[in-house]
């Protein structure tokens, strides 16, 4: 929905727009546009009845490893917790 809102907004065919890291892409004119930039008019959109999906060779995040940026604050003991908060009175 958010490449059909692009390929709208931009007046070109929906197969020549595709997304790549949270953004829609127009490759023949090299115009990119946020996906947040496209939410509203995506929301207005009708609901597809039937979607493809990715087939698992397309994919670039699932099944990789990812980062715990949270890891150290927890070891060395700064990380603060909802039991931590100390709310006014």
């Amino acid at each position: 929905m958010l490449i059909a809102a692009a390929a709208k907004r931009w007046r070109v065919d929906l197969s020549a727009c595709h997304a790549e890291r949270g953004e829609v892409v127009h490759k023949a004119s090299a115009r990119r546009i946020k996906y947040g930039a496209l939410v509203d008019d995506a929301a207005k959109m009708p609901t597809p009845e039937n979607v493809a999906l990715k087939r698992p060779e397309e994919f670039k995040l699932i099944g990789t490893p990812a980062k715990r940026l949270d890891a150290p604050s927890k070891v060395n003991g700064t990380a603060i917790y909802g039991i931590d908060a100390k709310p006014p009175g």
